[in-house]
């Protein structure tokens, strides 16, 4: 699998470089920030992606131009979008990201979501499911299959009374639908 089919919510980077999303952080990641002011995203700063002791972070910080008098503020802001219900668009990045995500959903033969709750809060990933792809198959990974599972037939508008319980390696699973 190579990282042009991953999608992830995860910020940080623990992915190797034959996986590594292309463009699929889709709710940003820890090595990229946004000036606020001109919502310049920027991805390749030298020292935001050396940054990983905590004099190198210090050092990266320090360096930011802040300046709350401004009209708009001069800030620089992490690039990631926090849980909220109405998703404020923060810069152009974001809206061509969801879309590349959109459309990898729309093409997937198979949907795995690895540790993802389907919470209101991310509603507009949860349309991307809902409505991208009914076709492909969908294999949902969660330790609380029984609360995930409720809100994902909640979220594809679905009768869970379709599902049978089965054991996978051990583990509790629900399959059908």
């Amino acid at each position: 699998m190579s990282g042009d089919s991953i999608v992830t919510f995860n910020y940080t980077d623990f992915f190797d470089d034959r996986t590594r999303p292309r463009n699929g952080y889709f709710h940003g990641e820890c090595k990229a920030f946004i000036r606020f002011r001109t919502r310049e995203y920027v991805a390749n700063d030298v020292q935001a992606r050396d940054a990983t002791t905590l004099v190198r972070m210090a050092a990266f910080i320090d360096q930011l131009k802040v300046d709350w008098t401004k009209d708009p503020p001069e800030v620089s802001l992490p690039a990631i979008v926090p849980p909220l219900a109405m998703k404020p668009v923060i810069c152009t990045e974001y809206l061509d990201r969801w879309y590349h995500c959109g459309q990898i959903i729309k093409k997937a033969k198979t949907i795995f979501i690895i540790g993802y709750s389907f919470g209101v809060a991310d509603e507009h990933f949860n349309d991307l499911i809902r409505k991208g792809n009914r076709e492909a198959n969908l294999i949902v990974v969660d330790p609380d299959i029984e609360a995930v599972m409720n809100r994902v037939c909640q979220t594809l508008d679905h009768d869970k009374s379709g599902f049978r319980a089965t054991s996978v390696e051990g583990l509790s699973c629900k399959v059908g639908g």
